[in-house]
């Protein structure tokens, strides 16, 4: 991943990105980001963006399957 400042935005595309690696990216953000998130091309994936524990907006531009978002801390 790139370092990005933490008010940067950052755009993840799920054709190119597989889940791991959008929820690695999501999770090595910095606790005290305050980041801006965009998923797109989701196609039904599931398990997009769970476990976070920084207080980041992600928005999600398409659809997602099963467990999207869930156990995050903020």
């Amino acid at each position: 991943m790139a370092s990005v400042s933490p008010s940067a935005a950052l755009r993840v595309d799920l054709e190119s990105t597989t889940i791991r690696e959008l929820n690695r990216q999501l999770h090595a953000l910095p606790k005290d980001a305050r980041q801006q998130v965009e998923i797109v091309n989701p196609a039904g994936r599931h398990n997009c963006a769970v476990g976070l524990d920084a207080p980041i907006t992600v928005d999600v531009r398409g659809h997602v399957g099963y467990y999207c978002a869930g156990m995050n801390q903020r």
